[in-house]
Formats: structure tokens, sequence, C-alpha cells
């Protein structure tokens, strides 16, 4: 899904974006809004290698500053992402 500009949104955009509706709809309040947008960790990776030449490349996850996976609630730590990033 892209906005009007033409730049495809990110996840974590596209989410905020269906809470901020959402909230509207249902007329939560923007206390109750704040708390959904808001979450309650956010994971980032980075990696130093040392390439076959000698230099040093760093590698992230591939995320933006606007695109970072994040829990919205404790639900997401049990079960099968337990210990592991999808």
């Amino acid at each position: 899904m892209s906005p009007k500009g033409g730049r495809p949104m990110s996840q974590l955009t596209m989410v905020n974006e269906n809470i901020r509706r959402a909230s509207a709809i249902l007329d939560l309040g923007e206390r109750v809004e704040k708390l959904l947008l808001t979450p309650d960790r956010e994971v980032k990776v980075e990696i130093a290698v040392e390439l076959d030449n000698g230099d040093v490349a760093t590698y992230s996850d591939g995320h933006d500053d606007d695109h970072e996976c994040c829990d919205h609630d404790d639900a997401t730590r049990r079960g099968g992402r337990r210990g592991r990033r999808r």
C-alpha cells in the first residue's frame, strides 16, 4: 500500500494509521489512542562483519527509523515467537 505521494508506507506507519482510524470510529479518546500507538518494546539489530578483503561492513536489520520491529502487547512474546524475530 502506498500513499498518494507514491512512496510505499512502512508496516509501522500502516498499523498506526489503522489504529488512528479505529480510534476515531470508536471514539476512544486521545489517551487510549496514545496507549495503543506506543509499543511495549522495539528491537533493532546491527552486526559488523570482517570481509575477506579485510574491510569491515556493517549490516542492519533492514529497517529504517520509521519501520522497526515492535511489540504492541505481551501476547506476541508467547508461543512461536519466543526467542526469535519473524
